[in-house]
């Protein structure tokens, strides 16, 4: 397989102001994107939390949101360089809702009002992005709650979602925010916003059709502060808007639609086009998490588009594994990681390397060879049953080997694919021995080779083993009487399981455990009404004890579908030697995750 590579940048922000390899703005004309003499033209991704994670999800965060730290931000970037695409698209500025947690990090706090970490992150990706000669596209406002929705902008002024196009007050609220970041001057670039040539465009509305007025005037308002970018207008209806196609303030016009209804709407929309004498350049961002978007992409290079984003390429987490931006509509399968292959039984591993084709179809180059990954990263292994690794660009896979000691035989013990464990570590190793301490190191793979191991790191010592039960198959659990059902759960119920098995009331299910139990943890979740379960435990799988656990709520903040209700159960105390659990349902019950540490 052949695709662009490139290298991979390290570098880390300082106080030094960077140099950047962008010599011009860009610039429109007559229907084409240009950087300097250069044409633009891509197919690439939106990164929907380069700026902003609000989807961390792993069991046991506090949080699902924070701030990219330097590795994701240079795992993302470089991903999409090593995929030879140089443009990117991420979603509007954070903005806060009035029933958010007041731990919830944003941008925009109230009118006004913002939040220089937030901001410092931005930074820290035009300071890259320069870098790496990858321009962005960002869009001001949208229509999603986790984001920028015009709706929070009424909130703060407690006035209906419609004002946001005409409510002075209102109105002046958002050009505050604009006025800030166009003025805003990076930390590491030493650049103002509105001087960053790494900035392709800035993008007036996302995922919402605004007012030709409004537009009209915010566009104004922008050019007068911004002569040296672009400026985009999302559309949903080219035709209902064919009066701003004329409009000199806005540059770009971009076609935001879901795939299944943009593929019977763009030949509609060439006649319009025809019809209109349309010569500003124009690009589609695509609401596609499976391969619908592929006939779209072809149609539209064919169509002149100057490019394309497709939603969502994935980035590693500093946690290990990656981050997966999840759909309301679907489970969790609402975006694309790239391993540096094609060829795999996963359709959603094969879209990045389509992508990829369509990127150089449209601008005329040809691939080339794919290298091998870079050094993985291990991660402190405080429990064997948790081990993670920060991953490299363009991996397929990781073979995470084991030695006794610094200067013995390594030994493989798994290999290990990081693109779909959302919310576990990454791997559990069962094989080990108490009373030892391991040591462990990781070797990144792809079809062009594998990278040097990582640094190896010295596990704690071993002290009990952990047994844990996802519910991907009922293979581990005994159920009898009452009746059950393996489910995948949708990606908002606020729960960090893709599976869980659903009981109704009666059923019992056993855990025989090889050795003596030490903790007990039992995430659950209860689609009608909470009924606790009854708990016992047993030395011999006969005589049954009564356990209480310690109950406690367990939603993450934010999540505004959760279910009704969703329970942790914990216990650290039990009789001697208790080896056996039972659980018996008191109502419908969907059990998510059973963690059990055991030992002699």
């Amino acid at each position: 397989m052949k695709i662009k590579c490139g290298f991979l940048f390290l570098i880390i922000p300082s106080i030094l102001f960077a140099d950047t390899l962008f010599h011009s703005f860009t610039s429109a004309d007559s229907g084409r994107l240009f950087s300097g003499d250069k044409e633009i033209r891509f197919v690439s991704f939106t990164i929907p939390n380069l700026h902003y994670i609000d989807n961390n999800y792993r069991y046991g965060a506090e949080l699902p949101w924070r701030f990219p730290v330097d590795f994701e931000i240079l795992d993302a970037l470089n991903t999409v360089k090593q995929m030879g695409i140089d443009v990117v698209r991420m979603n509007p500025l954070t903005v806060r809702t009035l029933d958010d947690p007041p731990d919830r990090p944003v941008h925009v706090e109230s009118p006004g009002v913002f939040n220089e970490t937030a901001f410092q992150a931005l930074d820290k990706i035009l300071f890259y992005a320069n870098m790496m000669g990858i321009h962005l596209v960002i869009p001001l406002t949208g229509n999603d709650r986790r984001w920028g929705e015009i709706a929070d902008y009424t909130a703060f002024r407690e006035k209906p979602v419609d004002a946001f196009w005409s409510d002075p007050l209102v109105v002046h609220d958002f050009q505050e925010t604009i006025r800030y970041l166009l003025s805003r001057k990076n930390i590491y670039t030493g650049k103002q916003y509105n001087k960053d040539k790494a900035i392709l465009a800035w993008e007036l509305c996302s995922d919402i059709d605004a007012p030709d007025e409004w537009t009209r005037l915010m566009s104004g308002f922008i050019k007068k502060m911004d002569s040296n970018h672009l400026l985009a207008l999302g559309l949903f209806d080219f035709d209902k808007h064919s009066a701003i196609f004329s409009e000199p303030n806005i540059d770009i016009l971009t076609l935001n639609m879901d795939c299944d209804s943009i593929v019977n709407n763009l030949v509609d929309i060439k006649s319009i086009m025809d019809s209109t004498d349309f010569i500003k350049p124009w690009y589609l961002i695509c609401q596609s998490h499976n391969a619908a978007c592929l006939p779209l992409l072809e149609q539209a290079i064919e169509m002149n588009a100057s490019g394309a984003f497709v939603s969502n390429l994935n980035f590693h987490s500093r946690d290990g594994g990656y981050y997966h931006f999840c759909c309301s509509e679907s489970a969790y399968n609402g975006s694309f990681c790239w391993t540096g292959t094609r060829v795999q039984e996963n359709l959603k591993s094969t879209i990045p390397g389509m992508i990829i084709n369509y990127n150089c179809q449209i601008n005329d180059k040809e691939e080339q060879n794919l290298r091998a990954p870079g050094i993985p990263q291990m991660l402190p292994v405080t429990n064997v049953s948790a081990i993670n690794w920060r991953g490299s660009v363009g991996a397929e896979y990781y073979v995470l080997e084991r030695a006794h000691g610094l200067t013995g035989r390594w030994h493989p013990v798994a290999r290990v694919v990081d693109t779909g464990n959302y919310f576990d570590p990454l791997y559990h190793d069962t094989t080990v021995r108490t009373g030892n301490h391991y040591y462990y190191r990781v070797i990144a793979v792809n079809q062009a080779g594998g990278s040097a191991p990582s640094a190896p790191v010295l596990s704690k010592k071993v002290d009990f083993y952990t047994f844990i039960d996802h519910f991907n198959t009922n293979d581990n659990v005994i159920i009898k009487d009452g009746s059950f059902d393996l489910l995948s759960r949708q990606c908002d119920t606020g729960l960090p399981d893709e599976n869980c098995l659903r009981a109704d009331s009666g059923t019992v299910l056993e855990y025989h455990l090889p050795g003596q139990m030490k903790a007990i943890s039992l995430l659950t979740c209860f689609p009608d009404t909470v009924f606790d379960p009854h708990f016992w435990v047993s030395q011999n799988g006969k005589q049954y004890i009564p356990l209480q656990l310690k109950r406690s709520d367990f939603n993450f903040p934010g999540f505004r579908n959760v279910q009704p209700a969703a329970v942790l159960y914990e216990a650290d105390r039990f009789p001697v030697y208790s080896r056996f659990l039972k659980i018996q349902c008191r109502g419908t019950t969907d059990f998510s995750r059973v963690e059990v540490e055991y030992g002699n």
